[in-house]
């Protein structure tokens, strides 16, 4: 009797799983959860993409996003720690960050990856001016073309040759980054920059916003970078795609030792960007701009050196601007007065 009973029980089971496996709706579900996990474990690692003057990080590891940024010179921009659930409705794969007190939706994006690289579909704030959606692309932080670079930053010189060694060619770039020498000079690395040009790297390789090696090392702030760039061969008279000089470089990032320094080269002062802008503008505009006070001495020094060199504070942009006239009607005492 009791082995009867055993048996109908076993049958029944047998029955019930049978069926919930062969129900469509259980077997979508089944199928569903699998989907999900294998997501996650694609995600599961360090990603990164080069977006503008900006290297940005997401490491997704046990169902959180870490969501960091940093300047293309190594500076922190901002940081976020995420909750975050996945799931694919059809064919389509999302994303979504949760609120890290009311565990509530806060931001739900389109994924991919594809041949080793994520794709974020993102309809968000920085969407193209046509309101078409972006997609961010990122790849794995152990690609050796980043490697390059951030060795390159740090200037880990065993690391850099290695991967030198390896096959990798010294300017190879990603999608809007700089070059692997742009990088050595704008940490003001040396060595770094004797070892790239002695395995082939072009001191005048135009890389991110067209600028050269030089173009970008300015805002690093190395004298010494600068000038062994010019005695390897880079030229002082490249532009960037909005032609700007040297000095529109070093105004930008507000560098007043490399306004002083370039102005000893024989740049010219008043020179004018794509848009009528002079360097001394640009150090206007920024300062105008800055968030805090802390943030805007660097750009009142650069001012400073400016017109104490001659520049032309009536000169004006296309827009019929001045830099007389920008620190006017910016309402900020310290610039003002500098005028």
């Amino acid at each position: 009797m009791r082995t009867k009973m055993l048996s109908v029980l076993i049958i029944n089971v047998a029955t019930w799983c049978s069926v919930w496996f062969t129900d469509p709706v259980h077997a979508q579900s089944v199928e569903a959860s699998s989907a999900t996990e294998e997501l996650w474990q694609s995600l599961t690692g360090h990603w990164v993409r080069y977006a503008g003057d900006n290297i940005v990080h997401k490491v997704i590891a046990d169902g959180r996003e870490k969501h960091y940024g940093e300047s293309q010179y190594g500076d922190p921009s901002f940081e976020s720690i995420n909750q975050m659930t996945l799931s694919t409705e059809g064919n389509i794969s999302f994303f979504t960050k949760l609120h890290s007190e009311t565990k509530q939706p806060t931001y739900r994006g389109a994924i991919k990856v594809h041949n080793g690289l994520f794709y974020e579909y993102s309809r968000g704030l920085f969407a193209g001016t046509n309101n078409a959606p972006q997609i961010w692309k990122y790849f794995p932080s152990d690609n050796t073309v980043h490697q390059l670079h951030m060795a390159s930053r740090s200037g880990d010189i065993k690391k850099l040759t290695s991967i030198l060694d390896s096959g990798v060619q010294p300017d190879q770039t990603l999608e809007n980054s700089y070059t692997a020498l742009g990088y050595a000079a704008g940490a003001g690395n040396v060595d770094v920059i004797k070892l790239l040009v002695k395995r082939g790297a072009d001191v005048n390789k135009r890389a991110r916003f067209g600028k050269t090696p030089l173009n970008y090392a300015v805002g690093g702030g190395s004298p010494e970078a600068c000038e062994l760039l010019i005695t390897l061969g880079a030229r002082l008279t490249e532009l960037n795609w909005n032609g700007a000089t040297l000095l529109h470089e070093a105004a930008f990032w507000g560098k007043p030792n490399m306004i002083t320094f370039f102005l000893e080269k024989g740049l010219d002062i008043n020179a004018g960007s794509k848009s009528g802008a002079s360097p001394l503008i640009y150090a206007t505009n920024r300062a105008m701009n800055a968030k805090s006070d802390k943030a805007r001495a660097k750009f009142l020094e650069c001012i400073k050196v400016f017109l104490t060199n001659g520049a032309d504070p009536d000169l004006k942009a296309d827009d019929g601007k001045s830099a007389g006239d920008i620190a006017n009607q910016a309402a900020i005492p310290a610039l003002e007065a500098l005028f």
